[in-house]
């Protein structure tokens, strides 16, 4: 049963219809595991939306979820996914954020019995857009739109 506090924390996440009390309840009440194998970044992201959405991370006990049952796993892109995800080494950032954020979601799915599991194609690779951004000079290779920072 959440608290008072656990209540308002995760009032927005209750409000949910796919998730609701009991939904958010589980997830408190659930503790998460990377794989060894998975991107570093990545699971870096995975673990910081795991945490904010209530789940127990490996590693970081939270006063604020419950303790008990096993470890879910994470199923977190290797790095080598990653890369090829990101299809151009500057866009391995951004490639990294997408695979954390939907591993978190797809966890979350599990955790709180919610939605249909969904993946990640194995074909979709990111791309930089070769078009200005709005009001500045574009030189290819430099300040791409999307990214913030410059290629050395």
């Amino acid at each position: 049963m959440l608290s008072d506090p656990q209540k308002r924390r995760y009032a927005r996440q209750i409000l949910v219809d796919e998730l609701g009390l009991a939904g958010q309840e589980r997830l408190c009440g659930a503790a998460v595991q990377p794989s060894a194998a998975a991107d570093p970044e990545a699971a870096a992201v995975a673990l910081d939306y795991l945490a904010r959405a209530g789940l127990r991370c490996e590693g970081e006990p939270s006063p604020l979820t419950a303790a008990g049952g096993p470890a879910l796993p994470v199923e977190i892109e290797t790095s080598a996914a990653v890369h090829a995800l990101a299809g151009d080494p500057l866009l391995y950032d951004c490639a990294a954020w997408l695979a954390g954020a939907f591993a978190a979601v797809e966890t979350i799915k599990r955790a709180a019995s919610a939605g249909v599991e969904g993946r990640l194609d194995p074909a979709l690779t990111l791309q930089a857009s070769s078009a200005p951004s709005a009001g500045r000079d574009h030189e290819p290779g430099r300040n791409a739109p999307g990214l913030n920072r410059e290629v050395q």
